[in-house]
């Protein structure tokens, strides 16, 4: 998106819209931006031989940059996920229910899992319980 911006004179919006198409792969709507970024780009007196090979390494990029990227963030995130699930069962899991406490099906199922993992889970408590779900003695207190 910077570079539309500084070599194109692309606004902040017309950059999005170049990186929108690239990243779902919309091709008439990617020569379309070729057409507008190669004049933006004269504008700016880039040669349009440089000015073409920039944009095709930004499509070409956009083919695979943006799929790695958000692997590596998906990666990074199930790898925190497991490790607090592994090494914090009992407050992840009262986290999970606290996330989920709008989905009834969820809850059930989560608590059921909790059952299964012998993490004990503690009926509702007018003293105890809380807002979302607490741990409570390495128990879980339901709301």
């Amino acid at each position: 998106m910077k570079i539309a911006q500084v070599l194109a004179g692309y606004s902040l919006g017309e950059a999005d819209i170049l990186r929108r198409a690239m990243g779902k792969k919309k091709f008439q709507e990617m020569e379309e931006q070729k057409e507008k970024f190669l004049q933006g780009t004269q504008k700016h007196k880039i040669q349009p031989k440089k000015a073409e090979e920039i944009f095709n390494l930004m499509a070409n990029f956009a083919g695979y940059g943006f799929n790695k990227s958000h692997s590596v963030a998906y990666a990074m995130i199930a790898y925190q996920t497991a490790y607090l699930k592994a090494h914090y069962p009992v407050e992840f899991m009262a986290a999970l229910l606290t996330c989920e406490m709008g989905n009834t099906d969820k809850v059930i199922r989560h608590i059921g899992e909790c059952r299964e993992r012998s993490l004990e889970v503690l009926p509702p408590d007018v003293n105890e319980s809380q807002r979302d779900f607490i741990v409570t003695s390495k128990k879980i207190r339901l709301v």
